[in-house]
């Protein structure tokens, strides 16, 4: 994810991924849940922002976070989490301020998220950025994160 993210000015920012932490989850469908994560908290970032990516145990799952210092989400009348964000095609209102997308990544990513036993959730502010947490079932050690080289997230 580095190229895109030297394209929008962002900084990845990966802590160490614990070595006992293994998720129960296919591997390609876990690389595009990453993928789309980290490339949203790079499309909506602010000029010169960071994203950040950690994993941490959580009970009997592994919680993978994504924080950005974007412009964040405007507040909507319904409660956290912004079902709206999982809605095909809903962008917020965002269709014309130059981001690329439709609005089905974060609706296959919940899919994705959730046909892995996994839970996705989503808090935002207008002044402090989006934070993006993923929880996936603890696996014995047959499928395992890998940190990702210092160049990459």
């Amino acid at each position: 994810m580095s190229p895109p993210a030297l394209r929008h000015g962002a900084q990845l920012r990966t802590a160490a991924v614990p070595p006992q932490a293994a998720v129960r989850a296919d591997p390609v469908r876990l690389k595009q849940v990453l993928s789309n994560l980290v490339g949203n908290a790079i499309k909506y970032n602010r000029e010169s922002g960071q994203v950040g990516f950690t994993v941490t145990a959580h009970g009997e799952r592994w919680r993978l976070r994504f924080d950005d210092t974007g412009t964040g989400i405007a507040p909507q009348p319904l409660p956290q989490p912004l079902p709206q964000l999982y809605e095909a095609f809903n962008r917020l209102g965002r269709e014309g301020s130059g981001v690329e997308g439709v609005g089905i990544g974060l609706v296959l990513t919940r899919r994705l998220v959730e046909q892995m036993e996994g839970e996705i959730t989503l808090r935002s502010s207008l002044a402090d950025g989006t934070t993006v947490t993923v929880d996936l079932p603890r696996a014995d050690g047959a499928q395992r994160i890998s940190p990702a080289p210092s160049a990459a997230a």
